[in-house]
């Protein structure tokens, strides 16, 4: 089956390739395919991608938003239903791009405001992921939270780690929206145990902090508690995760600063400890792409298990999320634009 005719109703998926003087953006959409090319060149591309996010980052709202917004959206978008669901499969620098943060001169909406926003890490990718969603349809009513804020071996790490004192009460406000539910804290919350956590739980959601290595992104994880036995190491990297193909798990949120980092060198879809999660077969990954602020993180993702527990599907659960922070906390766009959902809960 095609792409174009396997796309739900209400869903399009935007696929770009970035050549070295032009864009091409893939629309498939309600059985159609649409191709819009774009004259731009690829090391300026980057350069401005990479200025924008560091915008971001720094918190300001960046006058390159309505700019990125006209050479990446305007067209794609056009015809489209208010409310379409997209999901993005980019390509290069643009897998570090927020698209969430895009803002559309002529109303002065974020993008975010407008659709729910989801990505892919190739476009077959994402048809597999539905055929393997197909009667999965129930709310998921089981979670183990983990909650490590106070990392006492920074220099196994290899990196300084400073405290996050909110991460432990995320865990246990979120455990608490579920029926069924396990709150790992502190030196509970350990290699073994998160391990175990995602072949028994519908839900896995991790506080505390990831480290992202661009170099080398297999060395990419998160940080969990140590312990007196030398198997139950500090640092979860890709070679401590086993094959979660015919596990329960439907969805891992990683409340962790940098779990999705990107890499501009990628030909298609994301590095770091995400994408590896993906390709052991984790259905779907919710993850970030730069540090947050972890009292704006716990308001957030609080409100986004609220939204998931209540029926609402997961790229959903997280607009809605965003939009509350944008809206009612007039939090920074940096507070909100970081999260994204890679795969189907």
């Amino acid at each position: 089956m095609e792409i174009r005719e396997a796309i739900p109703k209400g869903l399009a998926l935007f696929q770009y390739f970035v050549l070295p003087e032009r864009l091409l953006i893939w629309r498939f959409h309600a059985g159609e395919t649409r191709l819009w090319e774009v004259s731009v060149d690829r090391e300026r591309l980057q350069e401005r991608l990479e200025s924008f996010v560091r915008e971001l980052q720094a918190g300001r709202d960046s006058g390159a938003s309505p700019v990125l917004y006209d050479l990446l959206l305007r067209g794609p978008l056009e015809g489209l239903p208010p409310a379409t669901e997209l999901i993005f499969v980019p390509d290069r620098s643009l897998n570090s791009l927020p698209f969430a943060a895009l803002r559309d001169r002529q109303t002065s909406r974020y993008l975010i405001e407008n659709h729910p926003l989801g990505y892919a890490l190739s476009a077959s990718r994402f048809l597999a992921d539905l055929d393997r969603k197909s009667g999965r349809d129930s709310v998921p009513a089981s979670i183990t939270t983990l909650g490590f804020g106070k990392p006492k071996f920074s220099e196994s790490a290899g990196v300084r780690l400073n405290r996050l004192p909110f991460t432990e009460s995320e865990a246990v406000d979120i455990a608490n929206i579920y029926s069924k539910r396990r709150v790992l804290l502190g030196r509970l919350a350990t290699r073994s145990a998160f391990v175990r956590a995602l072949g028994e739980s519908e839900v896995v959601h991790f506080a505390g902090h990831g480290i992202f290595n661009s170099e080398a992104p297999l060395n990419s994880g998160i940080v969990l508690a140590g312990a007196e036995s030398s198997e139950d190491g500090m640092v979860l990297t890709a070679r401590n995760i086993p094959d979660l193909s015919d596990s329960r798990l439907r969805l891992l949120v990683l409340s962790a600063c940098n779990t999705s980092a990107g890499d501009g060198r990628r030909v298609e879809g994301m590095t770091g400890i995400a994408e590896i999660l993906l390709a052991r077969g984790v259905p779907a990954v919710l993850s970030s792409q730069w540090e947050v602020n972890d009292s704006v993180t716990k308001e957030l993702f609080v409100n986004f298990h609220h939204n998931l527990t209540e029926g609402l599907f997961g790229r959903r659960s997280l607009q809605l999320a965003q939009v509350l922070l944008l809206r009612e906390s007039n939090a920074s766009v940096k507070h909100w634009a970081s999260y994204r959902v890679t795969g189907e809960i």
